[in-house]
Parts: C-alpha cells; sequence; structure tokens
C-alpha cells in the first residue's frame, strides 16, 4: 500500500500522496468486495481482482454464454498520450489483471 501510495511522490503534492494512502487504507477487501457485490447485484457481473497481489478490482459485465467476444470500454486519455511514468503504471496493472483472470483491457 505504501509502495503505491507513494511510488510518483516526487512527481506530485505530498498531500495527493497521503490522500491515496488513506484511500487504500478505507478501502474494501476484495472478499468484502465480492460478497457486497453478490448481495447487490446478484450473479450477473464478474469481479476480478490483480494477481499475484490482490491490490485492484474490476467488476465487469458478464459475456453472454458462448461468445468469446472481448469486452471494451471507453476509457479516454489526454491528447498526446500520458507521461511515460504513467504508462509503465498502467502496464504493470494490465499485466497483474491478466494474471488475475481479465482477458481484455481494463483501461479500453
Amino acid at each position: 500500500m505504501i509502495y503505491f501510495a507513494y511510488m510518483n511522490a516526487a512527481h506530485q503534492p505530498h498531500i495527493f500522496s497521503l490522500d491515496y494512502e488513506r484511500s487504500l487504507r478505507a478501502a474494501y477487501l476484495p472478499e468484502d468486495f465480492a460478497r457486497f457485490t453478490q448481495e447487490r447485484l446478484g450473479p450477473g457481473p464478474c469481479l476480478y481482482t490483480t494477481r499475484p497481489v490482490r491490490f485492484w478490482c474490476s467488476l465487469r459485465p458478464r459475456p453472454p454464454d458462448g461468445d468469446d467476444a472481448r469486452l471494451t470500454f471507453p476509457f479516454a486519455f489526454p491528447e498526446g498520450g500520458i507521461a511515460r511514468r504513467y504508462r509503465r503504471d498502467l502496464d504493470l496493472i494490465r499485466r497483474l489483471f491478466r494474471l488475475g483472470g481479465l482477458r481484455d483491457d481494463p483501461f479500453r
């Protein structure tokens, strides 16, 4: 948690990193989030967590039975792309979600 909260500390105000750390500490555990999702939304959506570090969760619609098509979701990046250090972070998150079973890109 500390690593992720402060990994970009040199590029942002300290209060931003501190706020991020506190929000991470207040977040639901994946088991709690899965239980809450099941109680509130039923068996419809799929919950994915990153692996081997169960740090992020992604709630996605369940694809229709027998449909192997990739799910895509719009995600707008600023014109000209994003800074290299942030692109590296996003690529890491993509890899961790892939290890957790999420086949499509969580940012598209």
